[in-house]
């Protein structure tokens, strides 16, 4: 029996810390379900969670850590789920991994200054950071590359998350996949 391609899209969020990445794949996750039967989300933050946090933050750690991510997302959207994943993937290195294993990509970069994202500092690493309790901070002591080629922009720290997930909509409609 002859398998039919049932891949389905990986919407990938990219940005650092507390720039809006969960928030907007929640989002996106919520509005794909009301199309799709199923839609899985895989967060970075969680995945590591899952893992017992297993990994620390060094440039091997965090490429170990993407490698698992990527891994689940490619999986699930071979099965035909449309998947939302909200990681940091600091580097060009790590978005190329991504665009190479992932066949229907979709990269949102959420794009907000260090000074917005420290002052919304929901997980406290800012703070810890300024204490010196946290070292590896992406866009601190540690580099984030600006994507260069995203799909999508959103300014998350000058935009409303309304004018944010309009743009993402509005996308999504134009490549038939909402």
């Amino acid at each position: 029996m002859e398998k039919k391609n049932v891949t389905a899209w990986v919407i990938w969020f990219t940005g650092i810390s507390a720039s809006g990445k969960t928030t907007l794949g929640t989002l996106v996750k919520k509005e794909l379900e009301k199309k799709y039967k199923i839609v899985e989300m895989l967060d970075g933050d969680v995945t590591r969670h899952f893992f017992e946090n297993d990994l620390g933050y060094s440039e091997n750690d965090r490429m170990t850590s993407l490698k698992r991510i990527m891994f689940g997302a490619a999986l699930v959207a071979k099965n035909g789920v449309p998947t939302v994943v909200a990681c940091i993937t600091p580097t060009y290195q790590m978005r190329n991994l991504v665009r190479k294993k992932i066949t229907k990509y979709i990269e949102i970069y959420c794009k907000a200054s260090i000074e917005k994202v420290m002052e919304r500092d929901p997980k406290g690493h800012y703070a810890k950071y300024k204490l010196g309790k946290l070292h590896h901070v992406i866009g601190l002591d540690d580099k984030y590359d600006i994507p260069r080629h995203p799909d999508l922009i959103c300014e998350t720290d000058i935009e409303t998350v309304e004018e944010s997930f309009s743009k993402i909509k509005n996308l999504l409609s134009k490549k038939g996949i909402l």
